[in-house]
């Protein structure tokens, strides 16, 4: 049947009004298009004249009849005049069922619903949006269904590729050691944390609550403004050793800390990822560690990553402007049609060859390896190089993308250093917990008393241990080493006069005289000076002589107005600590002496030194 020949409303040309107008109607029962109820018609050419997919099902077998959107859904098997259960006997029971509910007067809408369609000899999944509407014939009775068809099979794959990248991302962050966590929106409201920040932050309630509500005590110490510039700004805030005062905590913690801009695709920040780690205990040892910024990623224009253009011989064409900077590259001009590979050392000159020529094939290719800048700077190179296909859908230029991982390689390394430097300090620890249990379960007269004893004396050497950190266990000042001895004497602090210059104690000696001052302070506290209202104690020490390894140093302890003193029968730990450790430990003379006016402890000996002391 011509176009001129047509009823008006199958007027357009399109395939499927052919298609209607030559279908056999009388044999499914239906009148021709020209006798069709005027409503139908009206539909039936409002559908024909728009590109938005659309199906009429008419009458009580869901007679099909489509336009042109729709038409690509059956991949160019006529359907139309087809019942609709037997144009789709896969999802007959489906279709049934809604032509069933609609006739009755109801509207149905469905998101993302999954079919599986059998065209062309294979099972195809796909996703749709419908919107199902019943349609009235002449006499305003409904006697069809109109279904707008939107297919969303690419949005819903999309995704879940996202969904699951999302997931694997997530799961890293659970795995990572540091702690993670990522703000959205203004208010800074938690959508992720992971393990180890609630291990530094506490067991709180995070998800879908603001930063300002979860971490009130949060409020003046000045986190919240520099979110508030990192959203404004768009730039990230990393800084080092930074402390912070936790709620559950009574000490300040010490944290490595990153703020970073989360942008959507527009380029508009829409949340703040937060990284890190507690760096409490070792941030005075790895102070000289490199700043701790890596995987930064933009495109182009102020990208850390070099993003290049290569012909297919491997010869420069492109290179970004970021990709110049972090090049050393002063004129691309210089180094423009220059071959890649030439630009890789030893192995990596092989691997940038391969790379071009997997490329070159339609593959893609990732290795690691050095090279120079321009200028001759030595770095590591994270580089993927893959295809650019032009119109023949061959490969026509080659990509490649060179992120620079130098810190992440010399960081990986100095941590490697660092742990081993640790694990040779927890062993030294070990020993000595192990000598102070040993001293005193030896002599202990109760379960109670060995118990207490033990306990203050671990906490006397947990102190010591504090002041050796911030020096990364070498050395400590003799002020601070009095000052954590005396740690038992709290609220005696008026009646103990402290005498002394600036004096560095070696770690290990550094240990031994904390311990040593602790059992004198303890006993001072029960029995000596300190037991009674009117005691006082006097510290003083001196250091004289100028080449280490030959100072002479003098420490003295004298208490006096306390109780009429009298030696003890047997030993203890105090008493042996002086007379056999510290006399070594400062090759001279230390004694105790219990004078009935007061006790008495002195250091008469040469100072040592790291380099000669050989429990280090």
């Amino acid at each position: 049947m011509s176009a001129e020949n047509l009823p008006a409303f199958l007027a357009w040309p399109s395939e499927t009004a052919g298609q209607i107008a030559a279908a056999d109607w009388a044999a499914v029962g239906f009148v021709p298009p020209s006798q069709w109820p005027e409503s139908l018609k009206g539909v039936v050419g409002m559908m024909l004249r728009t590109p938005v997919p659309m199906v009429v099902l008419w009458g009580e077998q869901g007679l099909m009849i489509y336009n042109d959107g729709y038409g690509v859904l059956t991949q160019g098997v006529n359907k139309i005049a087809l019942p609709v259960a037997e144009a789709w006997p896969e999802a007959a029971d489906w279709n049934l069922d809604i032509l069933r509910k609609v006739r009755a007067g109801r509207a149905e809408t469905f998101r993302n619903i999954e079919f599986v369609l059998h065209r062309h000899g294979r099972h195809d999944t796909i996703f749709f949006n419908l919107a199902y509407s019943p349609l009235l014939d002449d006499k305003g009775q409904v006697d069809g269904v109109l279904a707008v068809v939107n297919e969303t099979t690419k949005e819903v794959l999309d995704e879940q590729i996202r969904s699951a990248e999302e997931a694997r991302q997530r799961a890293m962050l659970d795995q990572m050691p540091g702690f993670a966590a990522v703000l959205t929106g203004p208010e800074h409201v938690f959508s992720y944390v992971n393990d180890a920040y609630r291990l530094i932050g506490g067991e709180r309630d995070y998800v879908g609550r603001p930063v300002r509500e979860v971490f009130p005590e949060f409020a003046d110490q000045g986190f919240f403004d520099i979110l508030d510039r990192v959203y404004a700004s768009g730039e990230r805030y990393v800084d080092q050793r930074v402390a912070i005062q936790l709620s559950q905590n009574t000490e300040i913690s010490f944290i490595e800390l990153l703020f970073e801009p989360i942008r959507n695709e527009a380029g508009a920040v829409i949340g703040i990822f937060v990284g890190g780690y507690d760096s409490t205990t070792i941030h005075r040892a790895v102070i000289d560690l490199a700043e701790r910024e890596a995987f930064l990623s933009e495109v182009l224009r102020g990208s850390t990553d070099c993003i290049k253009v290569l012909d297919l011989d491997g010869r420069l064409t492109f290179m970004s402007e970021g990709g110049q900077k972090v090049m050393e590259v002063d004129d691309f001009a210089a180094i423009a049609d220059c071959p890649w590979p030439d630009f890789w050392e030893a192995e990596g000159n092989q691997r940038a060859r391969d790379a071009i020529a997997a490329a070159r094939s339609g593959k893609s290719a990732k290795f690691i390896g050095a090279a120079n800048t321009a200028k001759g700077t030595p770095k590591w190179w994270d580089v993927s190089v893959a295809p650019i296909f032009g119109p023949d859908g061959k490969p026509a230029r080659i990509l490649s993308v060179s992120r620079d991982t130098t810190e992440l390689v010399a960081a990986q390394e100095q941590q490697r250093l660092l742990n081993a430097e640790l694990g040779h300090r927890l062993k030294n620890v070990l020993t000595m917990v192990q000598a102070i249990a040993s001293q005193t379960f030896r002599r202990a007269q109760s379960v109670e008393e060995v118990a207490e004893a033990f306990a203050a004396r671990l906490t006397a050497f947990g102190k010591a241990t504090d002041v050796l950190t911030a020096t990364s266990w070498n050395e400590a000042s003799l002020k601070d080493i009095v000052a954590s001895g005396l740690s038992a004497t709290q609220g005696f602090a008026e009646r103990i006069d402290i005498e002394g210059g600036d004096v560095t104690v070696p770690g290990p000696a550094a240990l031994a005289l904390t311990l040593a001052l602790h059992e004198l302070a303890t006993n001072a506290c029960k029995y000596g000076a300190l037991s009674n209202p009117d005691g006082r104690v006097a510290i003083h020490w001196d250091e004289s002589g100028g080449q280490p390894g030959s100072k002479r140093f003098r420490f003295k302890w004298k208490e006096t107005g306390g109780p009429p003193v009298s030696a003890p029968q047997k030993r203890g730990f105090g008493s042996r600590m002086i007379e056999r450790s510290l006399q070594s430990y400062f090759a001279g003379h230390a004694s105790l002496r219990f004078d009935p006016a007061g006790v008495e402890f002195s250091i008469d000996g040469v100072m040592p030194t790291l380099a000669d002391d050989g429990r280090s």
